[in-house]
């Protein structure tokens, strides 16, 4: 997904992921929307981001409320919360990729508006999800990773 940093704090700076790289909370817009989330710049630093565009992958602390929708149900979306780093979407399931590690796990990838999100383990409930399914769900502490790391 292609983003904006519309503004950025310096003096936000958590440490994020494996490698513990550097993220800072930011503003952000996008075709999809505009909203408040963690950034992880490829530079490691927030200066010179604001006012600059990113491609980014989307990552999650943590999912909540996963359902499935009916495909006439509202068309796909992503909506700010009030909760900073909260989205709720609506989206549709694009792939399922099966994992070895533990039996009968997969990584499924949703699609809202262009903004791909991946769930995984706990996050699917222990739902079996299916490829063209429409599925409802809430994203916690979203993060958009620079995809020039």
């Amino acid at each position: 997904m292609r983003i904006i940093i519309e503004n950025i704090d310096p003096n936000s700076m958590k440490p994020l992921g494996y490698t513990q790289l550097p993220s800072f909370s930011a503003e952000f817009s996008s075709p999809v929307v505009k909203a408040v989330a963690r950034f992880v710049p490829a530079s490691g630093n927030a200066r010179g981001c604001s006012g600059e565009s990113f491609d980014v992958e989307i990552d999650q602390e943590r999912v909540s409320g996963l359902e499935r929708v009916e495909h006439d149900s509202p068309s796909e979306s992503v909506v700010a919360l009030p909760e900073p780093g909260a989205f709720r979407i609506h989206g549709t399931v694009t792939s399922i990729v099966p994992i070895a590690e533990p039996p009968g796990n997969s990584v499924v990838t949703v699609l809202a508006r262009g903004a791909a999100f991946t769930l995984s383990g706990g996050e699917l409930a222990g739902k079996l999800l299916s490829l063209g399914e429409r599925v409802a769900f809430t994203v916690h502490e979203v993060s958009l990773w620079d995809e020039a790391i």
